[in-house]
């Protein structure tokens, strides 16, 4: 909160043998780049208090893919696809617009650990698969390195038989798969509400 700002703070750490306090550390608010408007569908989802929230409505030529709650700004990258800017979106009632991603294209998020946690948490998003694929076809992925032996994270992604399957990482390759959803319909918009409890 920008109430904080210069808030000083300190650990204080306790041992059987002794007691001591870690140097101080002032916190600065950085103000936001960009301020992202809080209108219409946004409310519903900021309500929940988000850790990170991409409305994915920028502008044509964008280069960053704000994240409205957080600090996870993501990149658009075009890569050998493309990126339409400003069609319309699947949700009701909704006047916001989205973003259509064709071909290599991605809008990629940054690696971090609050995307990614270790115990219960949800992911929520809109999507409209424009064609069906024979190929194996990324919804939404947050996946990293992240340290370790392998891969830490989740991914969401249309398979060949165009169900959704939605992969847990835990520093290792196919570590939890879970559920199948329904068969995917070409331009029909889909919600999907992934919700991890810390063990299902």
């Amino acid at each position: 909160k920008s109430a904080d700002d210069q808030t000083t703070y300190y650990a204080h750490m306790t041992t059987p043998w002794a007691n001591t306090n870690s140097d101080p550390a002032t916190l600065t608010i950085v103000p936001r780049a960009v301020t992202v408007p809080i209108t219409g569908y946004a409310k519903v989802v900021m309500a929940d208090d988000p850790v990170a929230y991409w409305r994915l409505d920028e502008t044509d030529g964008s280069t960053t893919a704000v994240d409205a709650a957080g600090s996870f700004d993501g990149t658009y990258i075009p890569g050998a696809g493309s990126i339409t800017y400003g069609v319309a979106t699947g949700i009701p009632y909704e006047t916001d617009k989205a973003v259509s991603v064709t071909g290599k294209a991605q809008v990629q998020m940054p690696w971090a650990l609050e995307l990614n946690p270790h115990g219960p948490f949800t992911a929520e998003l809109w999507f409209e698969p424009a064609s069906l694929s024979t190929d194996y076809r990324d919804v939404f992925s947050s996946d990293g390195l992240g340290g370790g032996t392998g891969p830490n994270g989740w991914l969401l992604y249309q398979q060949p038989n165009n169900t959704l399957v939605w992969v847990l990482f835990s520093q290792g390759w196919n570590a939890a798969w879970l559920g199948d959803g329904g068969v995917l319909q070409a331009n029909s918009w889909y919600h999907a509400a992934l919700t991890y409890d810390g063990t299902l």
